[in-house]
């Protein structure tokens, strides 16, 4: 069985297909993070998690109901991470009774729903300012907002499950600052051996 056998189940199936290709891309994000900064990526999900969570309270200032559901999961995953593999993942969705994609499933959806959301409220935005409605325009706001705060949510949810390496011990930045000092500083001029067979001895 190799690596990605035991992480990334693949049945063949596009859903699949597509989950497993969202987990490795944005891993590699996770995996450019920590070469940047040294940190572990854990960190980057934790933070996309606080961004969304920020983003849908936010818009409840809107009237946006849905967000108090994705405001909750958010603030859930900053306190409980759920780093799972996607073999894992679908192992637990049936012990728990669940189909094995409900999670990849549930994450598909998401994505999809960013752009739907943000084109309701733009339609909205635009009937409310042919009409000059008040009540269109400030829902329009609300529904773009939290269109705008699945991005983060659903990245970190992919990232969680990705198999992101240990961060380096060396960021590329520390390795650009040695490579420089190794090659581009000034080093001594040798002294011909002719030269120094001729001085006087004491």
């Amino acid at each position: 069985m190799s690596l990605d056998d035991k992480f990334y189940p693949d049945d063949g199936k596009p859903l699949t297909k597509f989950d497993n290709f969202m987990i490795k891309s944005v891993g590699k994000l996770g995996e450019l993070y920590q070469n940047i900064t040294g940190r572990s990526y854990k960190d980057l999900v934790n933070a996309s998690y606080k961004v969304s969570a920020g983003g849908f309270a936010a818009s409840l200032a809107f009237m946006r109901v849905s967000s108090l559901l994705f405001g909750y999961l958010s603030l859930n995953r900053t306190q409980c991470p759920d780093y799972k593999s996607p073999i894992e993942e679908e192992i637990e969705s049936e012990v728990h009774g669940y189909p094995k994609s409900f999670g990849k499933f549930f994450r598909t959806a998401l994505l999809f729903w960013v752009p739907f959301t943000i084109s309701q409220s733009n339609d909205m935005m635009e009937k409310g300012v042919e009409k000059d409605s008040f009540i269109s325009k400030y829902l329009a706001i609300g529904g773009a907002i939290e269109g705008a705060s699945l991005v983060p949510y659903n990245f970190a949810e992919y990232l969680s499950k990705a198999q992101v390496p240990k961060p380096p011990k060396k960021t590329w930045g520390k390795r650009l600052k040695e490579y420089f000092k190794e090659n581009l500083s000034p080093r001594p001029i040798p002294v011909p051996v002719k030269y120094l067979s001729n001085q006087p001895t004491s």
